[in-house]
């Protein structure tokens, strides 16, 4: 096996197609070398640190999410209207028990 990949296999490596593979590399954000105008090659290893950086920050995202989305479920289930006083009725006997 090749320790570089074109852009096509680099494509097929990420499960992306060709255009937003090489949107990547054009924004700087997958690393890769431009030969000539059609040729770019990029490192296998290179492929691969950029997969783990991005699934690490995908994980980091879905975990303060999740940790928010709890904390604002326990927040609700916390604050609860306060009940009517119905003593007086109560007391007036207005009430009826079962």
């Amino acid at each position: 096996m090749s320790d570089t990949l074109s852009l096509a296999e680099t494509a097929a490596r990420l499960h992306l197609g060709i255009a937003a593979t090489r949107a990547l590399f054009d924004n700087g954000e997958l690393p890769g070398v431009a030969w000539n105008q059609k040729r770019l090659v990029f490192r296998v290893a290179s492929v691969d640190a950029y997969l783990h950086a991005v699934e690490a920050r995908q994980t980091a995202e879905r975990k303060r999410t999740a940790e928010v989305t709890a904390a604002r479920k326990a927040q609700a289930r916390t604050i609860r209207p306060a009940l009517p006083d119905l003593s007086r009725y109560e007391r007036d006997g207005l009430t009826t028990t079962a």
